[in-house]
């Protein structure tokens, strides 16, 4: 019984504490618990910064790409790779979708005859931003990763034969953010024409044509907003030089098969100047020639290629990730990828060849810092040079063969780099 009353005594002094709470106090309270606040990953979504949009040209951007594209092969029919250049204007309506308007020229030829036709269009494009989506928008964020997905018209011009298709393409945006004014990115694309640029008429059954490739390009911040990078934590911004020399043999399936890469052996300099932008990222331009040899004539003598051209490449830095890493050691592993662009030379009996190309180039360093403005590396790098041949039947007969080739070039640089800005430092002190 009078535990009845202990019960009943309890239950009459929660219900008169309950009613004297206020309908705001009762909010906090249940609000405190309320699972709702972590349902659909809320927990797991980090907050968006403020996404300014006051005045029209907040968020806008100018971009300029160029790049390499093909069209897929029908039948008999294949392509050499061509040169693209693309404008564009843009807008991000919101923290996750971005409108952009462009003018874009590619140039393409058909192997079986050499003929050539230019494709001039005008698309729309929406891009998604993956990464503010999913990680909330930040719009200091280096790294991004945004789908590309869009409409385009496109004319068609060989010999003044004109077409006209419309396309639909897709594509990825991969883009660094180097400061407040500039972006670098890569996008790869494929777009599906409607049947006709490739003025191949009825020997393509598909009735569509199809293009691939990607292309590399900066984007402009054209509205007055910063967009401030993350604080490095160790490595303030730095201009540095590097000086490098080594070997150079080339990897094509011509060497191999007739004299051996190790015989192809030949010399490679060139400098180097760039600008860390935060701890782990720098951008910088390499100016270059090297020789190598590329065939055996038929008295044995072996023939020169010969390159000079520039190179531009991010330089990423992994170890740097880890944190207090500086402290510990001057050792470091760079990745460094990008374009090349250049001059070509071959000696052949034969022909004459000289081109200009636009390739690829990737490396890694094994580098060391021996003082705070001196650092020497050992650098593997590996190239692709392409280009393309006209074989024509006799020299009155304007028809013919083009054919595409590579040359994979392989360096083992050796080279010493100077810190400028830690140089001028110490002369202020």
């Amino acid at each position: 019984m009078e535990t009845k009353k202990v019960f009943l005594a309890i239950t009459a002094f929660w219900l008169a504490f309950s009613a004297g709470l206020s309908a705001e106090e009762q909010a906090d309270t249940v609000k405190q618990f309320n699972a709702l606040d972590y349902s659909l990953q809320k927990r797991y979504r980090p907050a968006n910064e403020t996404f300014i949009s006051d005045r029209f040209i907040d968020n806008t951007f100018i971009s300029a790409q160029g790049g390499i594209f093909n069209l897929a092969a029908w039948g008999d029919t294949k392509y050499a790779f061509g040169p693209s250049a693309t404008l564009g204007m843009g807008k991000w309506i919101n923290e996750y979708n971005a409108l952009r308007i462009s003018l874009s020229w590619k140039n393409f030829a058909r192997k079986r005859d050499i003929a050539e036709f230019n494709l001039a269009g005008i698309g729309v494009n929406h891009l998604f931003n993956i990464s503010s989506y999913l990680g909330g928008y930040r719009r200091s964020r280096f790294f991004e990763l945004s789908t590309v997905e869009g409409l385009m018209y496109t004319c068609s011009i060989m010999d003044g034969d004109v077409r006209h298709a419309l396309g639909l393409n897709l594509g990825l945006n991969l883009n660094m953010r180097l400061s407040n004014a500039v972006d670098l990115y890569l996008e790869p694309a494929v777009t599906v024409h409607t049947d006709g640029i490739d003025h191949s008429g009825a020997m393509n059954w598909h009735h569509y044509d199809l293009e691939y490739g990607v292309a590399v390009g900066l984007s402009v911040n054209i509205d007055s907003g910063p967009r401030k990078v993350s604080p490095p934590r160790n490595r303030d911004p730095h201009t540095y030089m590097a000086f490098f020399v080594g070997p150079q043999m080339q990897n094509s399936e011509l060497v191999v098969k007739e004299m051996g890469i190790f015989n192809s052996i030949g010399p490679h300099f060139g400098i180097t100047a760039g600008r860390w932008l935060n701890d782990f990222f720098a951008l910088q331009a390499s100016g270059f020639y090297s020789s190598d040899k590329w065939i055996r004539d038929i008295d044995g003598q072996l023939k020169d290629s010969r390159y000079i051209g520039l190179r531009v490449e991010g330089r990423f830095d992994p170890l740097m990730m880890i944190p207090g890493w500086k402290e510990k050691s001057g050792f470091s592993i760079p990745l460094l990828f990008g374009p090349e662009a250049g001059y070509m030379h071959k000696d052949d009996r034969s022909m004459k060849i000289d081109k200009v190309y636009l390739g690829l180039t990737a490396a890694f360093q094994l580098r060391y810092k021996i003082l705070d403005f001196l650092s020497l590396y050992l650098e593997p790098r590996f190239s692709i040079v392409p280009y393309y041949l006209d074989f024509h039947t006799n020299y009155l007969d304007e028809s013919g063969v083009r054919e595409t080739y590579y040359d994979g070039l392989v360096n083992l640089n050796f080279g010493i780099e100077i810190d400028i800005t830690s140089i001028r430092r110490m002369l202020e002190k």
